[in-house]
């Protein structure tokens, strides 16, 4: 029964993970920090993975999961949170005279000049690449060695291109075409159902681009009634979505025609529901995939007593990541994030069953407590970090620093992912990015021609 978990102190987390984060957005708000898109992408992505799995086993209803690995899970993932922010702060402190916000040009010209420019470079380069990215998904070319990272970092394009293109039009002063790019963003989890059978990348990339705006959008509030919305609306759509997808995968796996996988998902959204603590399948839904404090309690039941610690095997492996299988073809086969989670909680998934790590797990099978304390303050120093020059490059229209900020830094927004697969994004995403500065200095080499001078240098 639910009362032979859930103590007080369990409440006490669930409410800190909504405290915590707002008292840090009040904290950067108040002292003109700038920046923020890295932090708060992961903290709602985190949120989703930890959240909500804790919120359903603390329901009145809940009278028939085992809530024991979920309650220890979830004081684990707590401990990982408040290190996040810490290492935000430190960050802050490491970072002080850069963090504060510098002023727009004030000349209203030259502002608007550097915004048309950024606009072309979203349309014209950073929009065709994400598109491509997406389209290249369906060929051979997804097959091919090291094509998946390199593929992921260039639908990362098509986010940084809608935020570039909402940051624009909102900075000239066009708030419906604001509005209409911020409102697109609704698409992408349609996209990514339909591509690869899988609604949370969607969601992620929607969260990216909600919080990319909560950097420059006043007033603030009607943003944050949003994503009150938008998150109350994610885990609706999820529970709506996992009624359908064992019909939807079918499809797309299958290699049915898209408009087949289109009536599914339009199927799908016409049975849309609202979650509801007290409907039983809708808990069991968002335990199924929203609870990744289950995995973490059973691995921490597991590891060592039965399961010896890593010792830095996995963070070993993710350090190798880096290098791409295409140059260094006989690189040593690792486990999977399916393998250690199987491995460390005891348990066995079904074949094609997709089963992410997540840092508090994977930080706690190498090394323990110590190990997620440790982790995940430094990921919050990378993350503060990053955002500070992301955001100082978005003030000096740095197209270069934007692009190469943004796509290595998306790589590190996989709160249910491994380190594996968080290196290797991350290096997609710095090369990735190399390629397109090639294009820029291609573009720039031709300011000579009288219409690329018309549009402005790429620097």
């Amino acid at each position: 029964m639910i009362s032979d978990y859930i103590d007080l102190e369990y409440q006490v987390y669930l409410l800190l993970w909504l405290a915590a984060p707002a008292a840090l957005f009040v904290l950067h708000t108040r002292r003109n920090r700038i920046g923020g898109f890295l932090v708060y992408s992961y903290i709602l992505s985190f949120f989703m993975s930890h959240w909500f799995g804790a919120l359903v086993h603390a329901s009145p209803w809940n009278y028939f999961m085992d809530s024991t690995d979920t309650v220890v899970g979830f004081k684990y993932s707590s401990y990982a949170l408040i290190s996040l922010i810490v290492g935000t702060l430190v960050a802050d402190v490491l970072f002080t005279q850069r963090a504060l916000a510098p002023s727009l040009p004030e000349h209203s010209l030259e502002r608007r000049f550097q915004f048309v420019q950024l606009h072309y470079v979203a349309t014209r380069i950073l929009l065709p690449i994400g598109v491509a990215s997406w389209l290249a998904t369906f060929t051979f070319i997804a097959n091919l060695p090291s094509a998946g990272a390199a593929l992921s970092a260039g639908k990362q394009c098509l986010v940084l291109a809608i935020c570039l293109l909402a940051w624009a039009e909102w900075h000239i002063g066009k708030p419906s075409r604001f509005a209409f790019w911020l409102g697109s963003t609704a698409l992408l989890p349609v996209i990514t159902v339909v591509s690869s059978g899988f609604i949370g990348y969607g969601i992620v990339m929607v969260t990216s681009v909600i919080a990319f705006t909560a950097m420059y959008l006043r007033p603030r509030w009607p943003l944050l009634v949003g994503l009150l919305v938008m998150l109350y609306g994610g885990v609706s759509l999820w529970v709506t979505y996992a009624e359908h997808r064992g019909s939807i995968r079918d499809s797309v796996w299958g290699g049915e025609d898209t408009s087949i996988v289109f009536e599914k998902v339009i199927t799908m959204l016409a049975n849309f529901e609202l979650f509801e603590l007290s409907n039983q399948d809708h808990l069991r839904n968002v335990d199924l995939r929203l609870n990744q404090n289950a995995l973490v309690g059973a691995a921490i039941r597991n590891t060592p007593s039965m399961v010896p610690f890593r010792n830095g095997e996995t963070i070993y492996s993710a350090v190798i990541s880096i290098i791409p299988r295409a140059i260094w073809p006989d690189k040593p086969e690792v486990g999977g994030s399916g393998n250690y989670v199987a491995e460390h909680t005891l348990t066995t998934f079904g074949a094609g069953t997709s089963v992410g790590m997540g840092q508090v797990l994977e930080f706690f099978i190498n090394f323990g407590m110590p190990c997620i304390v440790i982790g995940f303050i430094i990921l919050g120093v990378a993350l503060r970090g990053l955002d500070i020059r992301l955001a100082e490059t978005l003030r000096a229209n740095d197209f270069k620093g934007i692009i190469m900020i943004f796509l290595s830094g998306a790589g590190l927004l996989q709160a249910g992912g491994s380190l594996n697969e968080l290196f290797a994004s991350t290096a997609a995403g710095i090369l990735c990015s190399l390629a397109i500065w090639r294009l820029l200095n291609m573009l720039d080499g031709q300011k000579s021609h009288p219409k690329v001078r018309a549009r402005g240098p790429f620097r």
